[in-house]
């Protein structure tokens, strides 16, 4: 049977307005107000590979790679080193002035999103147009793929269900780590312990901030789990002070500033604990900053040439056993990086809290 499709608009906010509050569906609604930020980009194929060089302006060393030195006067040797005036013989070796030293691109894969919707014929037919059970169902499971990217966003896939971790979605805490690309070591830091254990967060996003290296020194977004929030807040209050905050028209909500810098909760950003945390927990966490953007921070990725912004929706037609249909909804997407100091990450761990903190 022929496969159909409907379009993802349809299928969500103008078949079904109440998706725009999805606690209505979900009764352990996780926030986040990271993905609504995050710019994403429409790629050909299955990976993006990003060509970098770096350019250091070191004058000390005047005639090594990367520096600007006599490069304009004086050729260099295919190892790096000076080489001869340009018209010598051995001119084929020379390389151009002011060649960068070749690097491997970074390669940012996609990973597809999938889920199934199956929903009994009598509820097809006898649905009405006021209750079009077939597009709740669609814009649940689609609330639930935007659930799973957010998870594999901060924390990575599973790697027991994913064994080829160079070609996958890595996730950003990965990306500290094992194979490129990878960010500077430098970029990752413990946070501080102070008294209790309590977690020196209001102290500690400084550091933080200051590893992001936008440009002009631009640094777009802080984000952490809610929790680490109330705990900013709580460290905040008893020195008798308090985040600015600015009205965010896409989301529609009041976010605080930390030194002008937009501070945003997810709970896909793990915890370690259950939530509220018990007196005697531990948990361990990660606080992110980073520049938001194609070509010099980070973006998310969708597949250019399948469906809409890479989501299709596909009836697969009757079930073969049962009196059923079946839809399927699927999402090619990702999330890539330009430049080494585009993130940053503080991990806390066996951090604890002397009373219970929720939010």
């Amino acid at each position: 049977m022929a496969q159909s499709t409907i379009p993802w608009t349809q299928a969500s906010l103008i078949a079904n307005p109440v998706v725009g509050h999805p606690s209505l569906y979900d009764g352990l609604y996780r926030m986040d107000q990271f993905f609504a930020k995050l710019p994403f980009v429409a790629i050909r194929g299955r990976s993006l590979k990003v060509p970098h060089v770096l350019i250091q302006d070191n004058v000390a060393a005047f005639n090594t790679y990367n520096s600007i030195g006599d490069r304009f006067v004086r050729a260099m040797d295919p190892t790096g080193n000076p080489g001869t005036d340009l018209t010598a013989a051995n001119d084929t070796k020379i390389q151009e002035a002011y060649q960068l030293n070749p690097t491997t691109p970074w390669e940012f894969h996609l990973k597809r999103f999938t889920g199934d919707v199956i929903i009994n014929s009598a509820v097809l037919r006898n649905a009405s147009s006021d209750n079009p059970q077939a597009q709740h169902q669609i814009a649940m499971k689609l609330l639930a793929l935007r659930y799973q990217y957010c998870d594999t966003l901060f924390n990575g896939p599973n790697p027991a269900a994913n064994p080829d971790q160079t070609r996958d979605f890595r996730g950003i805490d990965n990306m500290f780590t094992g194979t490129a690309p990878t960010l500077a070591a430098t970029q990752s830091r413990a946070g501080t312990l102070g008294a209790g254990s309590i977690p020196n967060i209001e102290t500690d996003l400084a550091a933080l901030v200051h590893m992001v290296q936008g440009a002009n020194g631009r640094c777009d977004f802080i984000v952490m789990n809610p929790i680490m929030y109330a705990v900013l807040l709580r460290n905040l209050s008893i020195n008798g002070a308090i985040l600015p905050s600015e009205w965010d028209p896409v989301l529609k909500a009041r976010i605080p500033l930390y030194h002008g810098v937009p501070v945003y909760r997810s709970r896909f950003v793990t915890i370690g604990s259950t939530e509220p945390v018990p007196p005697t927990a531990t948990i361990s966490t990660n606080v992110f900053a980073g520049v938001f953007g194609f070509g010099e921070g980070c973006f998310g990725m969708y597949q250019e040439d399948e469906g809409e912004n890479g989501v299709t929706v596909e009836h697969l037609g009757p079930m073969p056993t049962t009196d059923a249909h079946q839809y399927r909804v699927s999402w090619m997407a990702g999330f890539g990086f330009c430049g080494l100091n585009s993130l940053a990450r503080l991990t806390y761990t066996t951090a604890a809290f002397p009373v219970p903190i929720s939010v």
